[in-house]
C-alpha cells in the first residue's frame, strides 16, 4: 500500500474491506515512504478465507508474514536464513523517489503454495548478480 498500512483486503467490486499490518505504530507513513516501504517488502501474498489468514512471502529478504486477519496483532513473522541485512539505498526525490535493491542481496521467496494446513515456500537462495549455469530452487515447508 501506498499509505500507512502494508496491507489492504477488497472485495470483488473492488471496495475497500479492511487495512492490516501499519508500517508504523509510532508514526504516521505518508504515501511517499509507504511506497518505499512497499517495495523493500514486495512478494507474493495470498488470503486463506476459510481460516481468514493473509500470507505474505518477501522476495528481498527472507521474511514470511502469517497473519489472522480478525487479529492482526497476533501476527507471526518467520525468518531465515539469510544471514545479512537488505541493502538498499533510496533515490531520487519528490514523486521519483523509490528504493534501489541492491545486486548482491540473496533472493528469498519467489512463490508458495498455501494448503489448508500447510505454507509451501520456494526459496532461491541466489543473489541477482550471480550467473547462473541452471536455475534451481529448493523448497522449504513451514
Amino acid at each position: 500500500m501506498n499509505d500507512s498500512h502494508a496491507f489492504s483486503i477488497y472485495d470483488t467490486a473492488n471496495m475497500l474491506q479492511r487495512k492490516l499490518g501499519p508500517w508504523s505504530e509510532e508514526k504516521e507513513v505518508d504515501e511517499y515512504q509507504g511506497y518505499i516501504l512497499g517495495s523493500i517488502h514486495q512478494g507474493q501474498t495470498a488470503y486463506n478465507r476459510d481460516k481468514n489468514l493473509l500470507i505474505h512471502a518477501q522476495i528481498n529478504s527472507d521474511i514470511v508474514e502469517i497473519i489472522p486477519v480478525d487479529s492482526p496483532s497476533e501476527k507471526i513473522t518467520v525468518s531465515g536464513p539469510i544471514p545479512e541485512a537488505l541493502k538498499y539505498e533510496i533515490r531520487g526525490s519528490g514523486r521519483n523517489i523509490g528504493a534501489e535493491i541492491s545486486m548482491e542481496n540473496t533472493i528469498a521467496y519467489n512463490n508458495f503454495y498455501l494448503g489448508s494446513n500447510s505454507i509451501f515456500l520456494v526459496y532461491l537462495g541466489f543473489s541477482r548478480n550471480t550467473p547462473l549455469l541452471f536455475p534451481f530452487v529448493t523448497v522449504m515447508v513451514y
